[in-house]
């Protein structure tokens, strides 16, 4: 080893350990003392250190608060408590929050020429996990994990490099939600991040002080403790089942059972096609207050257990899908990018942050549709009385007439009209049936009052007045100059 820290407030305390592990024969480059724990933490924070030897009571913060603290940073060293027979109690709490091992006062020299070696044991396995993972192994496991089967030659190598690390306790792979904040330590055999999740795999003697350290309130899907690289895709597949049921009740899930229980009527009902269908059919309509109770009805039975996590799911993987297939002409870039997420719930961290997240989403998305919805249906009734416009122009026509065909308020009708078209109705009238009187002008030799009438003016003078100010000429002039030779 590197750099062992001695932290304890008497000092002959520590000159006498610091004798035991020059005598023990075990190399160790360099020995660093000090009398409390606030030093030692600063001390760790700024140097690497390998092992800490730490007493309990001390002023300023006692071994307890230390060894919770130091378990906290980025590497922490290895830890074994000092301690009296009487605080034995403390000792055994410190081991709960990451310390390997403890020694009672006076310290004998083949107590410590143990411990040392067990210390130094630890590290030169951590040293050797270093040097596997650049080795390219990653790779390799990380095949195995999504049950891709490296080469033979590669079975082979990850077989002698990683099970006899795997032997002594086993490991475990763990899936978190997706950008866990996981920082990387030497307990870890393996860290990626997945498409909707982080992975981690680790000995199963890390385990727990991993989760208390790293993620303590993340809700994790952990495999059962596995021993050859041979069990990898089962352990990840276990992991993935675990996370699921993890999600749905917001805490860490060991080894869930996998396969498909029956259904409860209950759960048949939330699950089956029609209901599925009403909870896409209801978005955009005026039934704002029912689609929310529909999908609330939905997570909390899956808060409660009614309905298996794997079946949940799958239902809001085949959401955004289905919202595509009903809707995909009232979507925008930014409702995309929403049913995207939608369908990876679980890269939150629990059941309980995608609802919150999705039903605020969905009820913006409600509304927006709702409106657009009603803006294209809107649309649709406008091109409607536009077309009646065309087939009705030459009779007596005017917009009480057209709103009243297509069954819309007068009122809303003209605003619609305006918004759709760019024109008022009165000017759009006009230029259709001037558009309509200049065709025949230049076609036919029918009279100018024979012109107007067609085209629904009972008036020619008025006729006239409103083709010259359409055209610049009156109809005897555009017929002219329309008919002279080129």
């Amino acid at each position: 080893m590197d750099t062992i820290l001695l932290v304890e407030d008497e000092r002959p305390v520590r000159l006498y350990l610091k004798s035991l592990i020059r005598g023990s024969g075990v190399p160790v480059k360099a020995i660093m003392e000090c009398g409390d724990g606030l030093t030692a933490l600063d001390i760790i924070q700024k140097y690497r250190v390998d092992a800490m030897f730490t007493g309990i009571g001390m002023p300023g913060m006692d071994g307890l608060e230390l060894v919770r603290r130091v378990q906290a940073l980025e590497n922490p060293p290895m830890v074994v408590v000092i301690t009296a027979s009487d605080e034995l109690h403390n000792a055994i709490e410190m081991m709960r929050n990451g310390a390997l091992e403890y020694v009672l006062k006076p310290v004998e020299q083949e107590r410590m020429d143990g411990i040392l070696r067990m210390l130094e044991e630890r590290a030169a396995a951590a040293r050797q996990r270093s040097q596997m993972l650049d080795l390219l192994t990653m790779r390799m496991v990380f095949s195995f994990l999504m049950d891709q089967r490296p080469t033979p030659s590669e079975t082979a190598l990850l077989r002698q490099l990683y099970e006899p690390l795997f032997g002594e306790t086993g490991y475990v792979v763990c899936l978190f939600h997706r950008g866990a904040a996981i920082r990387e330590n030497p307990r870890l055999l393996l860290h990626r991040q997945l498409p909707d999740a982080t992975l981690c795999v680790l000995e199963e003697r890390d385990l727990m002080p991993f989760l208390r350290s790293e993620l303590p309130g993340a809700a994790a899907g952990i495999s059962a403790v596995h021993r050859t690289v041979d069990e990898l895709s089962l352990a990840h597949a276990e992991a993935r089942s675990a996370r699921a049921m993890a999600f749905c009740r917001g805490e860490h899930i060991t080894a869930a059972p996998m396969g498909n229980a029956p259904l409860s009527p209950e759960a048949g009902r939330l699950l089956s096609e029609e209901a599925r269908s009403q909870r896409l059919h209801l978005l955009g309509t005026k039934k704002g207050e029912e689609l929310a109770a529909r999908w609330e009805e939905l997570f909390r039975a899956a808060r409660q257990g009614l309905i298996p996590p794997e079946q949940l799911l799958g239902e809001q993987y085949a959401f955004p899908e289905g919202v595509l297939q009903i809707y995909s002409g009232s979507l925008d870039g930014e409702d995309l990018q929403a049913l995207e997420w939608c369908g990876r719930p679980l890269s939150f961290p629990t059941l309980e942050d995608y609802s919150r997240a999705f039903m605020q989403w969905l009820l913006s998305f409600h509304r927006k549709l709702a409106e657009r919805l009603e803006f294209n249906r809107n649309q649709a009734r406008i091109a409607q009385a536009i077309e009646y416009m065309e087939a009705n122009y030459a009779s007596d026509l005017n917009m009480a007439v057209v709103s009243n065909y297509i069954s819309m308020n007068y009122s809303l009708f003209s605003h619609l009209f305006k918004l759709q078209t760019g024109s008022s109705f009165v000017s759009y009238l006009k230029q259709m049936r001037i558009r309509q009187a200049r065709r025949l002008l230049a076609e036919t030799d029918l009279k100018v009052l024979d012109v107007s009438r067609r085209v629904g003016y009972t008036n020619e003078k008025n006729f006239m007045k409103v083709f010259k100010a359409i055209c610049g000429v009156s109809p005897s002039e555009y017929r002219r100059n329309m008919r002279k030779d080129p």
